[in-house]
């Protein structure tokens, strides 16, 4: 059985956390080492439950920390060789992450590890896991 392990698009899941952070330095790593494109997806999160009024709030938040996040990404690569874009989708994690890398026929996903408590992990499935389980590509987590 032949198959195709080129490497060409990464679409790295960031949150603008440290664990992003660091999961950044390998999907940057990975596009220059295989001359792939990358793709940055940030996502913000509607809070369940919540009213009109602090549902907005929250999605302006989050947009502005991912402009913010997406702003210092860009500073950092302005000198790269690969090419790079930036995207802010809303929704949930799991199902942006999943079809956004269909959309880009990703080769590989790259996210980070948040850590979950055991007491965490209980009450749901990591946004990692859901990912992974969903995947049509290999994805890394970079812990």
């Amino acid at each position: 059985m032949t198959q195709n392990t080129a490497i060409k698009q990464i679409l790295l899941a960031y949150d603008a956390s440290d664990e992003a952070d660091h999961a950044f330095e390998y999907a940057r790593a990975l596009a220059q080492r295989f001359d792939a494109a990358l793709e940055v997806l940030s996502i913000v999160t509607p809070p369940l439950g919540a009213d009109i009024v602090e549902t907005k709030a929250v999605l302006e938040k989050g947009s502005q920390k991912a402009k913010e996040g997406q702003r210092r990404l860009r500073h950092v690569t302005r000198d790269e060789h690969f090419p790079i874009e930036f995207h802010t989708k809303f929704g949930r994690p799991p199902e942006q992450i999943l079809a956004q890398a269909k959309s880009l026929e990703a080769d590989l996903i790259v996210m980070g590890h948040r850590h979950l408590s055991l007491v965490e992990r209980g009450f749901h499935r990591s946004t990692a896991v859901r990912v992974i389980e969903g995947a049509g590509c290999p994805v890394l987590i970079v812990p």
